[in-house]
């Protein structure tokens, strides 16, 4: 299943990195809220999860759905003028789950299609089922993982203004 990670350089101390984290964060909703209906996230609220200095595991709020959002598990440490960012996204346990079994289970008919090929033709329907599967999986991943990173690289990229 995919996996991204990525490391993002900050002029900020970890302390301040983390707390800019923490400002666009809000805690997890809670089951009945997740199960009833959608809670619009404040302004500025771009993920919800859990945060720990100095690490953290959110996951962004979209207003359309995804299953393939990716779940964030980040790392700040102290670097060489500022922080280092440490982030490594990965597909939630259910949805990559569920799509190792169906892509087990359309892809057994093409496995064994080419196991016996040339003698035996490959099946359209399940080969096309497989390729769409992995297709979907990779796209929403990764077009939401560039979002989520992009989003995290602009909270603390700059130094505070003095005013």
């Amino acid at each position: 299943m995919p996996v991204k990670v990525a490391t993002i350089r900050s002029p900020l101390d970890p302390d301040t990195a983390y707390r800019r984290i923490d400002s666009i964060t809000r805690p997890n909703r809670t089951f009945w809220v997740s199960i009833l209906g959608h809670e619009p996230a404040a302004h500025g609220i771009a993920f919800e999860g859990t945060m720990a200095f100095p690490s953290f595991k959110i996951m962004r709020i979209i207003a359309y759905g995804n299953a393939f959002l990716p779940v964030i598990r980040g790392a700040i440490r102290p670097c060489h003028q500022g922080s280092a960012v440490y982030l490594r996204m990965t597909l939630h346990p259910v949805v990559a789950v569920f799509m190792i079994l169906l892509l087990c289970v359309v892809g057994a008919p093409v496995a064994k299609a080419l196991l016996q090929w040339p003698t035996a033709s490959i099946p359209a329907a399940p080969a096309g089922m497989f390729v769409a599967g992995v297709l979907l999986t990779l796209g929403g991943f990764f077009t939401e993982t560039t979002k989520a990173e992009a989003v995290i690289r602009e909270c603390v990229a700059s130094r505070p203004t003095r005013g």
